[in-house]
């Protein structure tokens, strides 16, 4: 079968089972009104947002936002996986973290008592005893923690065992709780919650010290570090599980490396990667197919036979390479260790793949491993973040669209308002622009304006959440400013597209690939990687190492003093 049309109905199956698992999801409801609400806190801050954790991704807040109503009434749902999960109310400059489970949450303020209050918020609802107790714990903690002494508890540490270890853990990091404890009698189920968040916050510390001094943890004690059937998602739990894999990567590295021989391949194991060049690999001839249909009825192959191998592999090597590396990391972390820990990495390796994913590649590894994951509560989470990622399809195909339509090389397309791309790569002729043309034409671009370029990289996160902030300098300064977002160094062109349609940042997004992206950061004197530089209304520099986007007040006085 073709490996596009295989695609297409793997894709349209995984689909429909996505949306299935979507409807088996149980939701909680969260209204509430604030009392008070004046014109001027309304324009200031317009909505509020509850947020929640994932388990497979710690660095991701899942956020929905609700409109306020003229008399402050709110309400908004949110889909929920366990039976008691963490969540953070947030409006303007305030928030408060509550226990949510299926049903109806009900959270009031009142505008007057916002910031003059330690307990602003009050809970009603399922669970509203719970919350209420939990808010006044919150308030507790934050009055009456103390420096964390890391010293002092480094010291208790030393010579102890992984189990002494995690014990002293537990013990130190319930001081706080244990003295409220002894003024207040808990509820059950908020003493359980933070009974449940100390030990993740012990197991993640115990992690990254094992982690760090690249020692072993005994199975026993992995075992009792994440309880099977804990009820609570937190934000703890997220991280603890975080690092986690960060330690079962590392301990997988730490092996000796097996020469590639008769039985591995690429680090994977011949049988599995014939399967994989089978399933996957397109104008395979019949003795290619036969060949590889005998490596895996053999469980192996002869080295007459790895010429072959490497030849299909090569031809689909676009496709394989997004899963090789990753079947073979799996396959050695489940001789290792249980099947629950693979099931997690495998839904959590693979949702953090698809920030540097194109469209088609998260379909292909969506498709590629859900298999793997069977537990109700990391399918639902894989699916969840997958759902998330592919939202923005529609906008995506739009681009891509406009694009092929609008072939303008070394030239800027507009894809959406205010939006525009600028390819800087291979032209007709074979040739690349040079960094002073493409540096003309973002000139031309911001003619009359101020011209802000920060540069990004699609294989770095940070430089990627750096450019993101520069979206609301575009926004505050549009009639004012041109910021310019220069994608340089080894790219993906298509990444680069669906980045822009995701994310839909204002302004010109050019894209310098590795040939000529030296010569066009030279030009625009943006060396690093991130840096910013700040043109004039005539296109000349005015700070060559302008304030990056984060150095907000910094950024915002340079551009006021010279527009």
């Amino acid at each position: 079968m073709p490996l596009t049309r295989y695609l297409l109905l793997t894709f349209c199956f995984f689909l429909t089972v996505s949306c299935a698992l979507a409807q088996k999801m149980d939701s909680v409801t969260i209204k509430g009104r604030i009392k008070n609400l004046t014109v001027d806190l309304y324009r200031q801050s317009p909505t509020v947002s509850v947020s929640r954790s994932n388990i497979l991704q710690a660095s991701r807040e899942m956020t929905r936002t609700a409109q306020l109503e003229p008399d402050g009434s709110f309400q908004l749902t949110l889909p929920k996986i366990y039976p008691y999960e963490e969540m953070y109310f947030r409006f303007s400059n305030v928030s408060s973290v509550f226990l949510a489970s299926s049903g109806t949450i009900e959270i009031g303020l009142d505008a007057d008592s916002l910031y003059v209050t330690e307990l602003p918020f009050r809970f009603g609802g399922n669970l509203a005893n719970v919350n209420n107790q939990l808010a006044r714990f919150k308030a507790y903690e934050a009055k009456n923690r103390k420096p964390a002494d890391n010293r002092r508890l480094q010291q208790r540490l030393e010579r102890k065992s992984a189990d002494g270890t995690f014990l002293t853990l537990v013990e130190e990091f319930s001081k706080l709780s244990n003295e409220y404890k002894a003024q207040n009698t808990l509820q059950p189920l908020l003493n359980d919650f933070l009974t449940s968040t100390i030990r993740y916050e012990a197991a993640t510390y115990l992690f990254d010290k094992y982690t760090a001094e690249e020692l072993t943890l005994p199975a026993s004690v992995l075992d009792s570090l994440r309880p099977a059937k804990d009820p609570f998602m937190s934000i703890a739990r997220a991280t603890a599980y975080d690092r986690l894999s960060v330690y079962l990567v590392q301990k997988v590295n730490r092996r000796p490396v097996q020469a590639s021989n008769r039985s591995t391949q690429n680090g994977l194991a011949i049988q599995r990667l014939a399967e994989l060049l089978l399933r996957y690999g397109s104008g395979l001839t019949n003795t290619e197919k036969s060949k590889l249909n005998e490596i895996i009825s053999k469980g192996g192959a002869q080295n007459k036979d790895l010429p072959l191998i490497n030849r299909v592999y090569e031809r689909n090597a676009d496709t394989l390479s997004k899963l090789v590396p990753y079947e073979a990391l799996l396959a050695q972390i489940d001789k290792s260790s249980d099947s629950t820990e693979g099931e997690f990495l495998t839904g959590q390796l693979i949702a953090q793949s698809w920030l540097q994913s194109t469209l088609n590649e998260t379909r292909l590894t969506y498709a590629h491993f859900t298999p793997r994951v069977s537990s109700r509560n990391y399918k639902l989470s894989f699916s969840e973040l997958y759902n998330l990622q592919i939202k923005d399809s529609a906008a995506i195909r739009g681009v891509n669209q406009l694009v092929k339509k609008q072939a303008s090389p070394g030239n800027p397309i507009s894809v959406m308002p205010g939006v525009a791309l600028l390819d800087a790569s291979a032209l007709p002729n074979g040739s690349f622009p040079s960094g002073r043309d493409v540096a003309n034409k973002i000139r031309e671009q911001g003619r009359g304006r101020l011209i802000y370029v920060i540069t990004w990289s699609d294989q770095i996160e940070q430089t990627q959440d750096m450019a993101l902030q520069a979206q609301s300098l575009a926004e505050q300064f549009r009639n004012d400013l041109l910021v310019v977002y220069l994608c340089a160094g080894d790219l993906n062109k298509s990444f680069w597209q669906e980045w822009v349609a995701r994310n839909k940042p204002r302004g010109l997004h050019v894209f310098a690939p590795d040939e000529n992206a030296s010569e066009i950061m030279l030009a625009l004197r943006t060396l690093d990687m991130p840096s910013a530089a700040l043109l004039g209304r005539d296109g000349k520099f005015i700070k060559r190492q302008a304030p990056l986007p984060d150095k907000v007040d910094e950024i915002q006085r340079l551009i006021r003093e010279k527009r």
